[in-house]
């Protein structure tokens, strides 16, 4: 598997040789090359040709808010918020872990809402995961940001800061 900031490519065995080979998707995260193994699987299993299973794979794009990149003035950011969970934030973590960096990698995570009783251990783990990551500075940002800083500290990462309100996040950053 190989990322990019481009997307993702890596290869593929088949018990069927006529799907064996490498494949590309335009997915940022390894996370992603799990649904394409399905989707391949599928395509064949549907009688799909190997080159309709590429064009497929080719064209899929991910939703807005959803694991993309941009630029701003000279900045990388990696926009992941839309509708965050814990297994989407760990796996934006994750991307953001394996593009390419020039400079600091920084992480500005906000509150999942809608987790129920979960919440608290869901933060506990995305700040935990966070420092894991190889994120230099955390901003927490939210109802939910000390709990979240605080498991990225306890896991030892040391710059890390909470904010209540987006505003005051958005002038730290």
């Amino acid at each position: 598997v190989k990322c990019s900031a481009r997307g993702t490519s890596f290869n593929v065995l088949a018990p069927a040789v006529e799907f064996v080979g490498r494949y590309e998707i335009n997915l940022l995260g390894r996370h992603q090359v799990v649904n394409a193994l399905f989707a391949i699987a599928l395509g064949a299993e549907l009688g799909l040709t190997r080159d309709e299973i590429q064009r497929g794979l080719a064209a899929c794009a991910a939703p807005k808010s959803r694991l993309q990149l941009w630029d701003a003035a000279g900045v990388t950011v990696l926009d992941d918020c839309y509708n965050a969970n814990a297994d989407s934030m760990v796996a934006a973590l994750l991307v953001l872990q394996d593009l390419p960096c020039k400079g600091r990698r920084l992480a500005v995570l906000g509150d999942m809402a809608e987790l129920g009783a979960q919440s608290a251990a869901a933060h506990a783990e995305v700040g935990r995961r966070a420092a894991e990551s190889g994120v230099e500075q955390l901003f927490a940002v939210g109802k939910n940001a000390g709990v979240l800083a605080g498991a990225a500290r306890a896991a030892g990462l040391n710059c890390v800061l909470e904010f209540a309100e987006v505003d005051a996040a958005a002038g730290a950053v």
